[in-house]
């Protein structure tokens, strides 16, 4: 288009019209474009002796552009059919700017879906929520149902009063509280979570998995455990003098399989021996914005928090004792990760079955086997025989298969360097 707008000036210049074209860079100068409704780029703003007149929707050719600086009188545009009012219930009211602060004063609690026209799942969702309306009618919940286009194209008024409720997408439902603007709906666009929303508006339409799952109770049937969410977060850290969040996440095998095991009976343990000491967990699948804020990379997660402030991610064994030595005397050093040991193999633990290799031999020893098997380790963690025992077990696996079986057992230290530890099967 810039070469025909520029073609367009040197014409009207050139034929010493009183019409002039400029150019604006928007990304610069958005706050002063804000009250003129530009949303995209490239917008035609037509002004005469100093004063706005109006947005051109005309065409973006030369020959266009010209004619209307001729005779800046634009067609009206074609009626926008808008879809989401063809279904609307009466009882639903069509917001506008005028009438917003009114609705939204006069009555306690609101529930306004912010949509636009031409959005595709505001189309498909309406009828959810119109359902979800008539059923909270029916169950005689204290919540008014509102709708408010907030991207009407011919009126910039109406897009700009929209922009102060945070639209960034659509559709976007907000719930008022006392003409306070106080929840945001962030749940799948469905009946269930429209009446969810509408029944408890602090949950924004979630169902928080956790809720409910008794693998949480401790062995004595009692739940010792908080649950939390983005918005219960802070209150939680700030109302107990030491608590200990556990962050999860669906898929998290460790999580769910190791650590919740373990947390459920500390839960107990320190419920009868430090009170004070307060566990929850909160699921990072169900809180992905909030994962984000709080910078989660890794799961589980395991943060010690005294008297409101942030103290150490614990980072060290996540068994019960370990755990319960940590909330029963704080300090650094129990939070960090614990010192690994090097352990050497001797004779005695080798059956003679293993083939040992590293990075540069397992490619050539691999080729010359029909199946094998690899076990990669390492140095264990202090006070650790795992790995002593899972090796001891691999090489009486070894002794027993040699003589019936074509597998090939291998076995790779990689605890000595970079370059060990590298193969893969």
């Amino acid at each position: 288009m810039k070469p025909d707008f520029i073609r367009v000036s040197d014409e009207l210049a050139a034929s010493k019209s009183s019409a002039r074209l400029a150019a604006i860079e928007g990304d610069k100068f958005r706050n002063w474009l804000e009250p003129f409704g530009v949303t995209g780029f490239p917008t035609l703003l037509y002004f005469e002796k100093g004063e706005y007149k109006l947005t051109y929707s005309g065409g973006r050719t030369k020959a266009a552009i010209l004619k209307f600086m001729k005779n800046p009188v634009q067609e009206k545009p074609k009626k926008q059919v808008d879809e989401i009012l063809e279904s609307l219930p009466e009882s639903i009211p069509k917001l506008t700017k005028e009438t917003f602060d009114d609705f939204v004063e006069e009555n306690a609690a609101v529930i306004v879906y912010f949509y636009a026209p031409w959005c595709g799942v505001c189309k498909s969702a309406k009828t959810q929520f119109y359902e979800a309306y008539e059923m909270a009618d029916e169950e005689d919940l204290s919540v008014k149902f509102a709708v408010f286009n907030a991207d009407p194209k011919d009126d910039p008024a109406e897009i700009l009063f929209a922009k102060e409720f945070e639209i960034k997408n659509y559709p976007t439902i907000w719930f008022f509280e006392e003409a306070e603007q106080k929840y945001k709906f962030n749940a799948q666009n469905d009946l269930d979570s429209f009446l969810r929303f509408a029944r408890e508006p602090e949950k924004r339409g979630r169902v928080n998995t956790l809720e409910g799952d008794p693998a949480w109770l401790s062995p004595d049937g009692q739940m010792h455990i908080e649950i939390l969410s983005d918005e219960s977060y802070d209150e939680f850290i700030a109302e107990n003098d030491e608590a200990m969040i556990f962050w999860v996440a669906e898929g998290c095998i460790r999580c769910f399989e190791i650590v919740q095991p373990e947390f459920v009976i500390l839960a107990q343990t320190l419920a009868e021996l430090k009170p004070t000491f307060k566990l929850a967990i909160i699921d990072g699948s169900e809180f992905k914005d909030f994962v984000t804020e709080k910078k989660v990379d890794l799961f589980p997660r395991l943060e010690y928090f005294k008297r409101g402030r942030f103290e150490y991610f614990y980072e060290n064994q996540q068994n019960g004792q370990a755990m319960l030595n940590f909330a029963l005397q704080p300090t650094k050093e129990g939070a960090e990760k614990p010192k690994r040991y090097i352990w050497e193999l001797d004779s005695s633990r080798d059956s003679g079955n293993i083939i040992h290799v590293n990075k540069f031999t397992f490619p050539e020893e691999v080729e010359k086997v029909k199946f094998g098997f690899l076990m990669l380790h390492a140095g264990g963690f202090d006070g650790a025989g795992s790995m002593k025992n899972a090796y001891d077990a691999f090489s009486e696996a070894s002794k027993i298969l040699a003589p019936i079986s074509e597998l090939k057992f291998f076995a790779c230290d990689c605890g000595r360097g970079k370059d060990w530890g590298k193969a893969r099967v």
